[in-house]
């Protein structure tokens, strides 16, 4: 990409491109902060969960999916995977859902790969029975995109009001260039007097002060000439 020799475009470009950056910078950070917050609320509900479904004697099903009905409700998580077995091996409770989970569990947390996804698996053994709660970690993810859609929702408003502030202001600051410009264009040939350097930023206003010296000297210089010839 060619960089633009205009001041006022560089200024543009780059504010511009930091405020989407910073922008994009933001997006990104609250989206792994939700995510880190999701993981941590879901795997304490798991946890939760799985010691309520914990028994010293085996769980019947409809005793076992009263309660963790009766979890879900509280914790407000109904797309959670629960299986049981007993010690033999044996699948005493599977709740209803279209998911598959393989027939093993790992003691504690842990992802496993599944019907084309993965899912974050919490699970805890007793002497009777052992309990495995599993959730699909998209539902985290889509949670974890809507918390952070909530928290960018104001930055998308204020980039675009923003920009035109930057915009604003960068034109507002060269505007006092643009008119020393127009004066000088404007000028006639023998038109030497200086140029006024009012409302001039710091960094422009030595090189007019320095052309109005210039014009100085090529006045001086002129009247000389003149003297000269009127002499002659």
């Amino acid at each position: 990409m060619k960089m633009t020799h205009s001041l006022r475009g560089r200024l543009l470009w780059f504010l511009l491109a930091a405020i989407t950056i910073a922008a994009v910078a933001q997006a990104t950070i609250a989206y792994r902060t939700a995510l880190h917050d999701a993981d941590q609320i879901f795997d304490y509900h798991m946890q939760q969960m799985a010691l309520s479904l914990r028994s010293g004697t085996p769980l019947s099903n409809d005793e076992a999916r009263a309660r963790m009905e009766a979890e879900s409700s509280a914790s407000g998580n109904d797309d959670m995977v629960v299986q049981m077995w007993s010690p033999d091996g044996v699948q005493m409770f599977h709740s209803v859902s279209r998911a598959r989970l393989p027939q093993r569990a790992v003691l504690g947390f842990s992802n496993v790969r599944a019907n084309g996804t993965t899912y974050r698996v919490f699970s805890i053994q007793t002497s009777n029975q052992t309990v495995q709660v599993a959730q699909d970690l998209a539902v985290r993810r889509n949670m974890a995109g809507n918390l952070a859609l909530r928290t960018l929702g104001p930055i998308a408003v204020m980039m675009p009001i923003l920009m035109l502030v930057v915009w604003w202001v960068v034109s507002g600051s060269l505007q006092p260039v643009a008119r020393v410009r127009s004066q000088v264009a404007a000028r006639q040939a023998d038109d030497l007097s200086p140029v006024s350097d009012t409302g001039l930023p710091d960094e422009v206003r030595p090189l007019v002060q320095e052309l109005n010296l210039l014009f100085g000297r090529v006045k001086t210089a002129f009247e000389a000439q003149q003297h000269f010839v009127a002499d002659a």
